[in-house]
């Protein structure tokens, strides 16, 4: 399962103008590209891996990218 098998996102992102979703390579693009994600630990800035951004597909290395997400984000 993933989330989009219990949220319409699409939908959600149409029907209410104060959400704007974007797919994970465009956040990558605006904020990891442009050295907006430091690193928790160091506070350096830090750049997906191999410099990254579209992962579709790729669920090999995909481990990689979230290990680095969790570096350089908050998580609940």
């Amino acid at each position: 399962f993933s989330f989009t098998d219990f949220f319409d996102l699409n939908s959600i992102d149409f029907e209410h103008a104060g959400i704007n979703i974007i797919t994970t390579e465009e956040f990558l693009v605006r904020e990891a590209m442009t050295g907006n994600l430091k690193n928790k630990t160091s506070g350096l800035v830090s750049f997906p891996p191999y410099n990254r951004t579209s992962w579709d597909g790729d669920k090999e290395n995909l481990k990689k990218l979230n290990e680095w997400l969790r570096e350089v984000t908050l998580e609940p």
